[in-house]
């Protein structure tokens, strides 16, 4: 629950290793939870988030294929 809280507070700016923004996207962050991962799509104008996915490190960055782990994609849309 302190992860959720803390999204609806910030989900853009960066903490330490908490929260970070992912290379090669303009929107799509990380929130990180020990191994663990959230990655979400911030819609700043329309004050949500969009969840894309909980997994796993490993298991995560290579099924988005998100650069530096493969090739890179495009941004995806906004709300």
């Amino acid at each position: 629950m302190a992860a959720l809280q803390e999204l609806e507070q910030d989900p853009i700016t960066p903490r330490s290793n908490t929260i970070k923004k992912m290379k090669g996207y303009t929107n799509v962050y990380r929130y990180r939870i020990g191994d663990f991962r959230l990655l979400y799509v911030a819609a700043l104008g329309a004050r949500m988030i969009q969840l894309l996915a909980i997994g796993s490190r490993g298991t995560e960055y290579k099924r988005f294929d998100f650069p530096g782990r493969g090739k890179a994609k495009p941004m995806l849309p906004t709300a």
